[in-house]
């Protein structure tokens, strides 16, 4: 939830407060309504709802009972409170806040962001509106005006840790890791235990070549949760910009072990195996890069070194001409192409 509903608690003070209540344990739902447990959330707001309630009491037990829906990943009994909310009342700032929440925890972007558009129209200083506004304009790729939207939310409320650390996600992605470290600085300068923000800061860290800061982050978070894949995958990466394949292969497969869809750790646990000599072992993971994405100049290279490597080199001439069918874009890839070239000759293969 993006919106916290202190407010929601005060004018539920005086509703249980009432001694017009129709039922003896109106009083009693009202203080399980405004709670933090989604299943007691859920269930309280709905009896208060079956109940001939006021069109501002009605608004309060929708816009709760779609919190805890929220809560349970039931995004369709979110939308629909939230949108039974909006009938009652049209200008809500919590729900039409958190409507567009629940359009970005659903994955349509464009409904978030029309619907946060709605809520800062109705209240421009809302920076859960222009947060909700900024992560629908990331989640769409457009991090300039991520950036900027993130940014009216931390102009609007300089604590909201969050802004900070996905405004540093935006400024990831376009490479400005300098950026992105200052605001992870900043979430964790809101919330010292925010583990995401100290994930973010030790990618950025790794892609300014500050290893042993990378993993001092990387270490901290896993030692946390030791099934942060994303932070294991990530410190394998730091152990292989050391020369540590050995540690570099053990963060790899913890981290494909508990989620074998990370598909960007595939190129890099290849390559720890090549570097350590397990060239039959590597051949599968460079296979399954190569399965998703054909042109991949890494992994075709790759994959062709390890089966001339284990001695398959008709098998292996294949992939290493593939990948010298794409131009290079970097450095990594250019060497690729290179052990290619120079093992097609080796072999052959010209």
């Amino acid at each position: 939830m993006t919106m916290p509903r202190l407010a929601r608690l005060a004018a539920l003070a005086l509703l249980v407060a009432c001694p017009a209540a129709a039922r003896a344990d109106d009083a009693a739902d009202w203080k399980l309504c405004t709670g933090d447990k989604a299943d007691e959330v859920i269930a309280s707001c709905t009896r208060l709802l079956a109940t001939k309630i006021e069109d501002k009491s009605k608004v309060i037990a929708l816009g709760n009972r779609g919190w805890g829906y929220n809560q349970k990943g039931d995004y369709d009994k979110a939308l629909a409170d939230y949108q039974s909310c909006l009938k009652v009342t049209a200008t809500d700032d919590y729900c039409m806040t958190e409507l567009s929440d629940t359009y970005n925890l659903r994955k349509e972007y464009d409904k978030a962001l029309e619907a946060a558009d709605a809520a800062i129209k109705n209240n421009p200083k809302s920076e859960y509106a222009n947060y909700n506004k900024g992560y629908a304009l990331y989640k769409k790729a457009d991090y300039d005006k991520a950036i900027a939207s993130f940014s009216a939310a931390a102009d609007l409320n300089p604590r909201y840790g969050k802004a900070y650390y996905q405004r540093g996600q935006a400024e990831a992605y376009k490479q400005d890791y300098s950026a992105a470290i200052a605001d992870d600085n900043r979430a964790l300068a809101v919330n010292p235990n925010d583990d995401d923000a100290r994930a973010a800061r030790g990618f950025a860290m790794l892609n300014t070549g500050k290893l042993d800061a990378a993993q001092a982050d990387l270490d901290a978070v896993i030692s946390r949760n030791a099934k942060d894949g994303w932070s294991l995958g990530t410190r394998g990466s730091v152990f292989m910009a050391k020369g540590n394949d050995a540690k570099a292969l053990a963060d790899f497969d913890a981290a494909l072990a508990l989620d074998a869809t990370a598909d960007w750790m595939y190129t890099p646990r290849g390559l720890a195996k090549f570097h350590l000599k397990k060239f039959a072992d590597a051949v599968p993971d460079f296979q399954h890069v190569i399965a998703g994405y054909p042109g991949s100049i890494e992994a075709n290279a790759y994959l062709g070194l390890s089966l001339a490597e284990t001695g398959k080199k008709d098998e292996a001439k294949a992939p290493l001409h593939a990948s010298l069918d794409s131009k290079a874009r970097n450095d990594d890839e250019r060497k690729s192409q290179k052990l290619a070239l120079d093992k097609l000759t080796e072999i052959g293969g010209n």
